[in-house]
């Protein structure tokens, strides 16, 4: 039962046990009706990355990025995730910006999630698309999200493989310390055929309203087999990002 549904239930029986009352001579008392929550949620986001690293690969620095994302409980347990995603390298002789528009169905089973979903990246400046099909995979335990991620890329006709893990650890009621890391694969990607970079990360974000976010990060990335051998180096680097959520 949607959570919608179960509200109007209440409302019903509420309503039906206040006119049993009144017609035995009772008196009433009022019903508060409950409002349900909005099935909308979304957020509003754009930040700084001193480089912009994307499954290994450095695609430019001095990178300004923005982004929208909104979801859709379609059930209790269902959820549209959809949104859009800009970003603008100024630096690193790479003048390419790319826009990212994307769909995910996820269905939460107990400590499981399940997330289906397409992405489309555009190059306004450089021309060209890449559309992209995904399968994620989550799950939690002992305070640890584990994650893995398939993506095929219908232009190169590869395939993008990730195992992935965070943590968080709250350091106040508004601060918290979170970690993740994680090693990707490649399968006829871009010339990477085996494994591709490991990367870490470390962000703390910092919630100044119950609506506002600021979260500075640092992460590194260390090319490896495949990836290394087509001439990717490791990278370091930080950025932040303020959110809105509403």
């Amino acid at each position: 039962m949607t959570i919608r549904n179960s509200i109007h239930a209440l409302t019903l029986l509420l309503s039906a046990s206040a006119l049993s009352s009144a017609q035995a001579g009772e008196p009433v008392a009022p019903v508060t009706v409950v409002e349900p929550e909005s099935i909308f949620s979304g957020s509003l986001a754009g930040g700084y990355d001193s480089t912009y690293v994307f499954r290994g690969v450095d695609f430019g620095s001095d990178a300004i990025w923005t982004g929208i994302d909104m979801n859709l409980a379609m059930t209790d347990a269902l959820t549209l995730n959809f949104g859009a995603w800009y970003i603008n390298p100024t630096g690193g002789g790479i003048d390419n910006d790319e826009l990212d528009l994307y769909a995910f169905l996820t269905q939460s089973l107990g400590d499981f999630e399940v997330g289906v979903g397409f992405t489309e990246y555009l190059f306004p400046e450089g021309g060209g698309d890449v559309p992209e099909l995904a399968l994620n995979l989550g799950y939690s335990i002992a305070s640890i999200d584990l994650g893995f991620l398939y993506a095929y890329d219908f232009e190169v006709d590869g395939s993008y493989l990730e195992l992935n893990a965070g943590y968080a650890i709250e350091l106040s009621d508004r601060i918290a310390l979170e970690f993740g890391t994680g090693i990707g694969y490649g399968d006829s990607y871009y010339g990477v055929s085996g494994f591709n970079h490991v990367f870490v990360t470390a962000s703390l974000p910092i919630a100044i309203t119950e609506t506002l976010t600021f979260s500075p990060y640092i992460s590194s990335t260390w090319a490896i087999d495949s990836l290394e051998a087509t001439g990717e180096g490791d990278h370091l680097y930080g950025g932040a990002s303020i959110s809105v959520d509403f």
